[in-house]
């Protein structure tokens, strides 16, 4: 599995985008840990789509209707070009341009699926640490139990 994620921290709140891809597929969405660093339950909010101004959904607790974007605009505005900047140098698409990817991965579905949906470009390899847990590459910084919290949500 692939994945990628980047974040702010607003107070007690956790915003950015995330990028899980299996072999065949890959889902990216923006998301909000509303409390996260509260004392309070945290929240999770993500955008159905690659779309920060599309739908979102309250994803745990348990979803409800669809609400627009939490993400307060100053936010937005440091998070989108983090993540084309990430895309661009980091990751490789099925068809090998870094593009803004779609939140149900490659739209060709006549095309005979690629080996992997999403990879990481060969010159950024040698970047990754190997761990117990497989190859990593973090900022200083970086709270793993932001990207723990979010593998509790993720859907195959």
């Amino acid at each position: 599995m692939t994945s990628a994620l980047l974040y702010v921290e607003v107070r007690a709140d956790v915003c950015g985008w995330f990028l899980d891809a299996t072999v065949r597929h890959y889902r990216v969405a923006f998301f909000m840990l509303e409390n996260f660093y509260a004392a309070a339950p945290a929240v999770l909010y993500r955008s159905v789509t690659d779309d920060v101004y599309g739908s979102w959904v309250r994803d745990e607790p348990p979803p409800s209707h669809v609400i627009r974007c939490p993400l307060p605009e100053n936010i937005v505005h440091q998070i989108e070009p983090l993540k084309s900047k990430l895309m661009q140098d980091w990751m490789t698409f099925h068809d090998g341009v870094a593009d803004t990817p779609h939140a149900t991965g490659p739209s060709r579905p006549d095309a005979t699926p690629p080996e992997h949906a999403v990879s990481i470009k060969p010159g950024k390899l040698s970047r990754l640490k190997h761990d117990a847990g497989g190859l990593h590459y973090a900022t200083p910084g970086f709270d793993d139990n932001v990207r723990d919290y979010l593998q509790k949500f993720r859907r195959d």
